[in-house]
């Protein structure tokens, strides 16, 4: 990505799987991620042929990253919250069925395509927020918030956030927010590790202890 070579867009009914590893010190996270082309779960049944394995993948994972672009969240606001809730209760349901107190994992909301509702060059300042990881429970007034198209409003966004939040604490072990971009992650050629990415690895590596999944080498 660095090199502004971009992933390939995720074919509809599919799941596209990125392996890779996060080490610091003494600390490796063996991570698996499994893109999907951003159905609605509640869409799917036992019978839909767009379904191969889906929903299992989601049943087996540690943690879960749900993607809302911005722009739609601040256009659609409850309407299209509510839907995202159901799904995302739907996660937690199957996981506590099929797997118990391996259910309890975290989540993570990536807020993606910040770029249609800030301006571009906001979006690449240091200070911006981008990719920095954020509690659900103490939703920042980042510049990031400040830049907002006048079109929107910030607090809006923000109230839209802890409804969220308020309503899948119990179904997660913690509830975080990152927003993102992909043309400001590619121009200004943003890597995990540098200033705009520390936080989203620190992220993992926190969370992982929780989920018995940390290595230590020796």
């Amino acid at each position: 990505m660095p090199a502004g070579i971009w992933p390939r867009s995720t074919p509809r009914g599919a799941v596209s799987l990125y392996n890779g590893t996060i080490s610091t010190r003494r600390t490796r996270v063996d991570l698996e991620v499994g893109d999907t082309a951003g159905e609605y779960w509640l869409d799917f049944n036992n019978d839909d042929a767009r379904d191969p394995g889906y929903l299992e993948y989601v049943v087996s994972a540690h943690g879960i990253a749900h993607v809302i672009p911005m722009k739609d969240l601040l256009d659609r606001g409850e309407r299209m919250l509510a839907n995202e809730i159901d799904d995302l209760r739907l996660a937690a349901r199957l996981k506590n069925h099929t797997r118990g107190s391996a259910s309890f994992v975290p989540l993570i909301v990536v807020l993606s395509k910040a770029d249609l509702v800030v301006p571009l060059a906001a979006l690449k300042e240091p200070d911006a927020g981008l990719l920095r990881v954020m509690s659900g429970q103490e939703l920042p007034s980042a510049r990031l918030l400040r830049s907002l198209d006048q079109a929107y409003s910030a607090e809006r966004l923000v109230d839209l956030l802890r409804v969220f939040t308020e309503n899948l604490q119990r179904d997660f072990s913690t509830i975080s927010f990152v927003f993102s971009s992909a043309p400001a992650i590619v121009e200004a050629r943003l890597r995990a590790g540098e200033q705009h990415g520390e936080d989203l690895v620190r992220w993992f590596l926190r969370e992982a202890p929780r989920l018995g999944r940390v290595r230590r080498d020796e």
